[in-house]
């Protein structure tokens, strides 16, 4: 396999050297000092020349539904917290879900979307969420700490 070489935003912490290579780890672009394979950071797919996803305009996912799961989720990313940049991203990716017969409308459920910043929703790509983000997103939705109590109730939903 062969590296392309590319200059880093700075020097490598370690050894000093200003090259670095990309290596693609679970769909987001990785620069790795080019000389001690040391890792330096994640760079935006705008920085490595590949094709930039947009997930700005979900035209199957209502603006009302939308809303629901902002309102459900906190306005926060599920996988990081972050309530940078937030947008609806799919637990069980719509490329799983073709590949294993899920239906469609099952896929843009309301139990199948959750809230996710942009970095870690294009940093997912066309994968399917990790198992343990997807539980913790459902007992985060389904128990919730009861006010002043410190104690957790299920939701009646």
């Amino acid at each position: 396999m062969t590296f392309q070489t590319v200059p880093m935003r700075g020097p490598c912490p370690d050894c000093g050297a200003p090259d670095g290579v990309i290596k693609t780890v679970n769909g987001q672009d990785t620069v790795r000092c080019a000389c001690c394979k040391r890792f330096c950071y994640n760079a935006p797919k705008s920085e490595t020349g590949r094709a930039v996803r947009s997930l700005s305009q979900r035209r199957n996912i209502k603006p009302r539904l939308r809303k629901e799961i902002f309102l459900r989720d906190g306005n926060s990313c599920i996988i990081c917290r972050s309530i940078d940049r937030p947008e609806v991203g799919h637990l069980i990716s719509i490329a799983d879900g073709a590949k294993y017969g899920i239906d469609f409308d099952l896929l843009h459920s309301e139990e199948n979307l959750a809230v996710m910043c942009a970095t870690c929703n294009n940093g997912i790509g066309d994968e399917t969420v990790p198992i343990r983000l997807i539980v913790k997103a459902f007992m985060v939705r389904h128990y919730r700490k009861q006010p002043g109590t410190g104690v957790q109730v299920q939701n009646s939903e």
